[in-house]
């Protein structure tokens, strides 16, 4: 089920309330959106998960975002 407006989000997997990134970012692929992870703590994601998302590592620079926003 898509989000009515929403192409892609941007997250980090290191939340401080409520669902961890790495389960919004499950469900937010599972409901087919473009999900775009900044963070320090890939290893926390499964293989599987993992190639489902785009992965900017931390540190990162701009040009990195941008690109993937691309």
């Amino acid at each position: 089920e898509q989000i009515d407006g929403v192409e892609m989000v941007l997250l980090d997997l290191n939340l401080r309330d409520g669902p961890s990134g790495v389960v919004l970012a499950e469900e937010l692929t599972n409901r087919g959106l473009r999900v775009v992870v900044i963070s320090g703590n890939a290893e926390l994601l499964s293989p599987e998960l993992a190639t489902r998302l785009v992965i900017i590592p931390k540190p990162y620079a701009s040009a990195a975002v941008l690109a993937a926003l691309g």
